[in-house]
């Protein structure tokens, strides 16, 4: 998880702490420390880049993210993520890696996904949705899947959700003698052509209607 901005790499380690490396001669531009969590998640700390604002967005292990102005070294914001959710700070965080569209942030986080105004750092909106692989994002619309099987569509400025699809019933609808265990997990999600493929975890690919979800 390395990015690149202004001749500048953002890098972070296991300890929580993000680096900036100027490019040309490997030297140090600064770096910055985050809270630490003693118990390790499969989680893994995150960076996206505001190229146009000079913004460099950190989501680390302990469930925190961090908007820091990589130009004056200014922290922006911080919003801990792991409080709207879990009960215990002992609760191990999970996560899936961030996703930015203008100035909206999509973070999901255990049993929730939310939409962070990037400027601010304001929640604009919190759905108690559990998320199974990094999100996409799409003329203002997200894509998920979650952890029950379905295939969401949700409005990126309101949240509301445009439909919903559960992929094992669309899957019966074209093989009635479809199991669940032949195609594995979904893995992954990418947009395409204006169709939705999914790629899972026994090597198959899935493909949906991206207007209304139907399995093509």
């Amino acid at each position: 998880n390395i990015k690149i901005a202004d001749n500048s790499l953002f890098l972070a380690n296991q300890e929580n702490k993000i680096y900036s490396i100027n490019i040309a001669n490997g030297k140090q531009n600064w770096q910055f420390s985050s809270n630490e969590t003693f118990l390790k998640s499969d989680f893994q700390n995150n960076i996206i880049i505001d190229k146009a604002k000079n913004n460099v967005f950190f989501f680390n292990t302990n469930g925190e993210l961090y908007s820091i102005d990589y130009y004056t070294k200014k922290i922006n914001w911080v919003l801990n993520l792991k409080n709207s959710y879990f009960k215990s700070d002992t609760d191990l965080f999970e996560g899936l890696p961030l996703v930015m569209h203008e100035d909206y942030i999509v973070a999901s986080t255990g049993n929730t996904i939310q939409n962070i105004n990037s400027l601010s750092g304001t929640v604009v909106w919190n759905k108690a949705i559990h998320t199974s692989v990094k999100p996409i994002i799409s003329k203002n619309k997200i894509f998920i899947t979650t952890k029950n099987n379905l295939l969401v569509c949700l409005d990126l400025i309101t949240g509301k959700i445009i439909w919903s699809k559960n992929i094992v019933t669309e899957l019966l609808s074209v093989d009635t003698k479809y199991d669940s265990w032949k195609t594995g997990a979904v893995k992954s999600l990418a947009i395409v052509n204006n169709q939705i493929y999914l790629f899972t975890k026994n090597g198959y690919l899935i493909t949906f209607n991206y207007n209304g979800g139907e399995i093509t």
